[in-house]
């Protein structure tokens, strides 16, 4: 019952949040201009055949104009997976 009765506080509470805060005409527009820009690149990454992680990494190791090591999408996943975990044992995420 208790937590029931703090989550629904707690979602009040950031209801209200939200609506005073994009009753904010600067922040409205921000995030429109963010959506806009988020939905823009990703139809370009869908244009140039990105879709996915793996297509990113394959993109990145097959481009001249790019120096890096290459990396392989099992050992980014590996990566990945490491930095997750160091994260969560930090409490960030």
């Amino acid at each position: 019952m208790i937590t029931w009765l703090a989550k629904k506080v707690f979602q009040m509470k950031a209801d209200a949040l939200t609506r005073k805060a994009f009753a904010d005409p600067s922040l409205l527009a921000a995030y429109e201009k963010y959506k806009k820009d988020s939905e823009a690149f990703q139809a370009r990454l869908k244009r140039l055949g990105v879709t996915s992680t793996k297509d990113l990494v394959n993109a990145i190791n097959n481009n001249p104009n790019i120096k890096t090591k290459a990396i392989s999408p099992e050992e980014l996943d590996k990566n990945a997976e490491k930095l997750s975990n160091q994260l969560m044992s930090l409490g960030i995420f």
